[in-house]
């Protein structure tokens, strides 16, 4: 927890204790923003996967490249040693352009992750003023071995309340969506013989 973090918190705590019994304080959650950063990791994320794969083929290439030299040389075959010398070298820089790549995306996933981390902690104080309880904080999804968004639907599936709607609304597909869906199908179930019926 960042330093910021810790001040918020303690802020929040203060504001809590200092308001009087039946008055509420408190603000909008940031879901815009919050569903913006996720969109931004996983963006990253998948770019970043890209070059995993091409840091992956680079390198079997290098391999298999060295081991061409190595039994050329074993051979006695020198000929087309030039040609594997430079085809090496454009695998190798290919395989560190991949490499740089990858670590900057990493960056700026560790820097957005960050983000989120302050986004829900925010979230976690601005529900305490409204009393509400929640499972959403600085550390929501960092201390566990889940993914972000198995940690997303471990929480909805908890159910605790306003945190339902709040967790909803971070999610592709919600509970409340589901049910419309289906029965929008069961609908166009029972119109279609009726058509066949007409025709």
């Amino acid at each position: 927890m960042s330093l910021l973090q810790v001040v918020s918190k303690d802020l929040v705590r203060r504001v809590f204790e200092a308001v009087p019994d039946g008055l509420q304080v408190g603000g909008n959650v940031p879901y815009e923003y919050i569903r913006e950063t996720l969109d931004a990791i996983q963006e990253l994320e998948a770019k970043r996967a890209e070059d995993s794969k091409k840091m992956d083929c680079r390198m079997k290439e290098v391999r298999a490249i060295e081991a061409l030299s190595l039994n050329s040389c074993k051979t006695g075959n020198m000929t087309n040693l030039p040609a594997l010398d430079a085809l090496f070298d454009q695998s190798y820089r290919v395989l560190l352009d991949s490499m740089e790549s990858y670590n900057k995306l990493s960056d700026k996933i560790s820097t957005q992750k960050c983000t989120l981390n302050s986004l829900f902690q925010l979230a976690a104080d601005l529900s305490k003023l409204q009393n509400v309880d929640t499972t959403l904080s600085s550390d929501f999804w960092t201390n566990t071995q889940q993914s972000l968004r198995e940690r997303l639907q471990w929480a909805l599936r908890t159910e605790r309340g306003n945190e339902m709607a709040m967790i909803e609304k971070l999610c592709e597909h919600t509970e409340k969506e589901l049910p419309r869906i289906r029965e929008e199908k069961e609908e166009e179930e029972e119109e279609a013989p009726a058509v066949v019926a007409e025709a």
